[in-house]
């Protein structure tokens, strides 16, 4: 058997996820181009760069080889440790007969990754009741967590998770989340996914010799994609697609696509459904089955084809290739384009807004004084002659 090169029909990591989704263990390590290979390394895709090389007979000779097992082994070791610390949060949590939901990156590592490892998890979130909230955060301090600045903090600002929580000794990062969206989310009071609803349905998956409640698919399909729509994330963007597209090709035709339409009949929530499964498809990531786009389609208020095109290319230029933000383009005007064009609003209205909000920042104090159009109308056009 010979080995895969792995496709190049665009930069970046793109290629290195399809063959990852696609369970290629054969690809050829040196096929990838230096960007590629950095995108992924800086991504922290290094051990999915070991998962779909690790059966390649030109591995071992790659000069890359001793990078990508380095990556790999530290994500092992990293992820052996959060893995150890939630079990031992979970059973004090049951001693105390209290009941935590596991959220985002280390549900579908658990879940739908091949092996924990190979999906890079920045932090842990958890899901409780409010009432079980403070007994629940006694537990971490018992556990050797705490909360650096104030405690009050969060609460009062954002409302849907306390300050986060840091392990005093290996660093862990872990969120108390007591909703599933944060108040500034068009979903903040969306009734399918309050903490009652999801509690109500819940899966299960064990984490050494403890069983934790997890989403449903069809509630962590429609719950990854909306928080992945909120905002643009160069470095992690990636994971999200990949919790997606592993959930949709590990439930290939079981999926119950009636109760993601049900639950994605929020103007914005199917809006940023269409828009990540129109990305997955477009890239031959998972399958989608047309008339589900279309059901969809039909329920987003907030998006159309020009939009979704100009959040795609976003995604690709930025998340999946790698590309540094420019003079023209900052990082900032990057997050604000995303936001802009992601927005609760009609899209032809967000078109229209698009040019002026990158021009014109809105958080930028007499952002449409004459003065300061003059200096940034002079910004813009040094920036794109040079």
């Amino acid at each position: 058997m010979g080995h895969t090169r792995i496709r190049q029909q665009s930069a970046g990591v793109l290629p290195v996820v399809q063959a990852y989704v696609e369970q290629h263990r054969r690809c050829d390590i040196d096929s990838l181009d230096d960007t590629a290979f950095t995108t992924a390394l800086d991504r922290g895709a290094g051990s999915i760069l070991s998962y779909v090389t690790a059966e390649s007979e030109t591995f071992t000779r790659s000069v890359r080889s001793s990078e990508v097992q380095a990556a790999e082994l530290t994500m092992r070791l990293v992820t052996a440790v959060i893995l150890e610390t939630v079990e031992e949060i979970i059973a004090s949590a049951r001693h105390e007969g209290i009941e935590v939901m596991l959220l985002k990156g280390c549900a579908s590592a658990l879940r739908y990754h091949p092996e924990p490892h190979l999906r890079t998890m920045g932090d842990v979130d958890v899901l409780v009741s409010d009432a079980q909230r403070a007994p629940l955060e006694r537990q971490l301090r018992e556990l050797d967590f705490y909360q650096p600045g104030d405690p009050r903090e969060a609460l009062v600002r954002d409302h849907h998770h306390s300050l986060p929580f840091k392990h005093r000794s290996h660093g862990l990062w872990l969120e108390v989340h007591t909703r599933p969206y944060p108040s500034h989310s068009p979903l903040r009071n969306a009734p399918g996914f309050s903490y009652d609803a999801v509690m109500q349905r819940p899966a299960s998956v064990t984490i050494g010799s403890e069983p934790v409640r997890v989403m449903n698919h069809e509630q962590q399909l429609v719950y990854t994609a909306t928080r992945w729509a909120e905002m643009i994330n160069a470095e992690r963007g990636m994971f999200p697609l990949l919790d997606a597209a592993l959930l949709l090709r590990s439930r290939d035709g079981q999926l119950d696509w009636d109760e993601v339409c049900r639950m994605s009949d929020d103007p914005w929530a199917a809006g940023a459904l269409v828009l990540m499964l129109t990305y997955l498809d477009l890239w031959h990531l998972a399958p989608v089955p047309g008339t589900v786009l279309s059901r969809l389609d039909s329920r987003d208020g907030v998006t159309n084809a020009v939009v979704r095109s100009l959040l795609h290319r976003l995604v690709t230029t930025y998340v999946m290739q790698g590309r540094k933000p420019g003079a023209l383009l900052t990082a900032s005007n990057r997050r604000l384009a995303w936001s802009t064009l992601a927005a609760a609003k009609s899209p032809w209205v967000k078109l229209l807004e698009l040019p002026v909000n990158v021009l014109f920042p809105p958080t930028d104090q007499g952002r449409f004084h004459p003065a300061r159009v003059l200096r940034r109308i002079r910004t813009v056009s040094r920036n794109v002659r040079h």
